[in-house]
């Protein structure tokens, strides 16, 4: 039995448009992302994504967007985009922005915005072929760490599997 093979597009887009965005310029796609102007970022990044591509897929008409302010206690916003369905492994469900705003002294910034950055991905049992989601964390670098299985890939055990993450190494 043969798996598919991920579309180019969406998956540049997940791993590395989207994950640049957020890792190398935290504070300016955070206000994008909570601001007025959040589909437009995305459309960006999305077009972006598609001429990297040797595929492209049309633009989706809007990106699902979750702003949870603070939902992580200590300072931690989170940012959920659901990205359209995947169809392969290592296709994203969503991706999530964890934002942490710069900590500001009298006339310095003690410490710059900080941002991590996640994605949900399909993936398969290799002894049913059965569809599994797994919670990964990327790096600037482009590496990526599968951190564990999500029984239900939506929102809550997603927010749950990065929650365990970051607080694991506290």
């Amino acid at each position: 039995m043969s798996t598919p093979t991920p579309r180019p597009h969406l998956t540049i887009f997940a791993t590395r448009a989207l994950r640049d965005a957020a890792l190398k310029t935290p504070k300016r796609l955070w206000k994008a992302l909570t601001g007025e102007g959040a589909q437009r970022e995305l459309s960006t990044l999305w077009l972006k994504a598609g001429r990297l591509a040797s595929a492209r897929l049309g633009e989706p008409e809007s990106f699902q967007i979750s702003h949870l302010p603070d939902d992580l206690g200590e300072g931690l916003e989170v940012v959920i985009v659901g990205m359209p369905s995947p169809e392969s492994p290592g296709e994203a469900y969503a991706a999530m922005v964890v934002y942490q705003a710069p900590e500001r002294g009298w006339f310095i910034v003690k410490r710059p915005a900080r941002a991590r950055y996640f994605t949900l991905e399909r993936g398969f049992d290799v002894e049913d072929g059965g569809a599994r989601a797994f919670a990964c964390e990327w790096f600037k670098d482009g590496r990526r760490l599968r951190l564990s299985e999500v029984a239900r890939p939506g929102p809550e055990g997603f927010l749950l599997a990065v929650a365990r993450s970051i607080f694991a190494a506290s």
